[in-house]
């Protein structure tokens, strides 16, 4: 199992205030990352987040074992528009 550096990050960068916990203890199976996390929603703005949130210089490792960049052009050049249809299906797939 991959570690990462996370720091908390309870409040919502935008408005600055604490955000609501919409899901729990949530484990990252697809890439191996150890930990929990959970997923906060801003109750003014509505961004999402989590919290504790991996640090900037890390973030890459969450990514590793996701699809080559080989593969995201020849979707992308195929379908037009599939690349946020990809990330939509893979985020649903990983937090719910």
């Amino acid at each position: 199992m991959a570690t990462i550096r996370v720091r908390e990050f309870p409040c919502c960068i935008i408005c600055l205030i604490p955000g609501e916990l919409i899901h729990e203890r949530i484990h990252d199976h697809r890439s191996d990352i150890q930990g929990e996390f959970n997923l906060r929603q801003c109750p003014s703005c509505g961004l999402l987040w989590l919290d504790p949130m991996p640090a900037a210089d890390e973030i890459y490792k969450c990514y590793e074992n996701y699809f080559l960049p080989e593969d995201i052009k020849q979707i992308n050049e195929s379908y037009p528009g599939a690349l946020s249809t990809l990330i939509k299906n893979l985020l649903r797939s990983n937090i719910f």
